[in-house]
């Protein structure tokens, strides 16, 4: 399972969608979305979208609403009973080509039992087009990893595109932590003495208190959920150093980039519990606003700063 995220709206996500159905061609593929994507018209910007491509075979699930005015023929293979704002979700398998509005499941609790049941409908490659600013797949169980879309939409300079684009692939580099997983729910938890003890919370004042009180004779930290930058401003300030600060995976860092740097500092190593697969970075050097980069000059610049694959998926479909 793979799925589609973007940095921003019009970053070239619907058309790195449309790449990868085509690279897939002979295997039977599924597609649905976390919430409403591949819709005509922009509902942000007003402004024209590509379309989903649908090849015949292919199963998808989307809201029924969705389907109203579909211009391709399908079969309802099964219904998931859980409603959504625009009707239940229906699984069918196209009958003919066309284009297709797609809206998904909005948890990711729900879209993970929607993936496993493509799958046990015979699905060999499931995409999923994440919605704007969704940039989580943490939940999904199947997930082989995620397609990165940026480009000349995230900002009118190339050089604060590439650095913010780096800036999210790099945490896709966190390793995985070699220490056995807490199963405790608390929310914070730190290893001592080959001990974990489990606390609480996991607020600023809180961090901060517990931090001090230990001084720097613990092995590791371990924060649940998301890791704000206040968070991390407090496990900076306790100024504790050569520990491992366990973190879920790549989508739960939220907190500046510069609190990565302290860390490194402060001999901190960063870790995670699921590591995530960068699969690869698409680049769209062309914006609905107006600014746009010279192709080859971006694709190049990119590929010198991110040591990913990265492709202009235009480019590529012309070759």
């Amino acid at each position: 399972m793979i799925g589609i995220m973007g940095m921003a709206k019009n970053t070239g996500k619907t058309t790195t969608m449309n790449h990868l159905i085509n690279r897939f061609e002979g295997n039977l593929v599924a597609m649905t979305s976390i919430g409403l994507d591949g819709e005509a018209i922009d509902q942000v910007t007003y402004l024209p979208k590509p379309r989903i491509h649908v090849r015949e075979g292919m199963l998808l699930a989307t809201a029924k609403a969705c389907l109203s005015d579909a211009d391709f023929s399908y079969d309802v293979i099964d219904r998931i009973p859980k409603e959504t704002a625009l009707g239940p979700i229906l699984i069918i398998r196209a009958t003919s080509p066309g284009h297709v509005l797609l809206a998904g499941p909005v948890t990711n609790r729900d879209l993970n039992t929607l993936v496993l049941r493509l799958i046990d409908l015979g699905a060999k490659k499931v995409l999923i087009d994440g919605a704007f600013d969704r940039k989580t797949f943490s939940g999904i169980s199947a997930l082989d990893g995620i397609v990165l879309a940026t480009g000349a939409a995230v900002s009118s300079d190339m050089e604060t595109v590439i650095e913010r684009t780096k800036r999210i692939t790099d945490l896709y580099g966190f390793p995985k932590s070699r220490l056995e997983d807490e199963l405790s729910a608390a929310p914070f938890l730190i290893l001592k003495d080959g001990l974990w003890k489990a606390y609480p919370e996991k607020s600023r004042e809180h961090l901060k208190m517990v931090l001090s009180s230990l001084g720097s004779s613990f092995e590791a930290v371990r924060i649940k959920g998301a890791i704000t930058t206040q968070i991390a401003k407090a496990l900076i300030e306790s100024r504790n150093e050569h520990y491992e600060l366990i973190i879920d995976d790549p989508s739960k860092w939220v907190a500046s980039n510069q609190s990565l740097k302290h860390f490194k500092a402060l001999h901190v190593q960063v870790s995670v519990t699921r590591q995530i697969r960068l699969l690869m970075v698409t680049i769209n050097p062309f914006s609905p606003k107006g600014a746009s980069f010279d192709p080859d000059l971006f694709l190049r610049r990119m590929r010198t700063a991110i040591d990913h694959v990265i492709i202009n998926v235009k480019m590529e479909d012309t070759l």
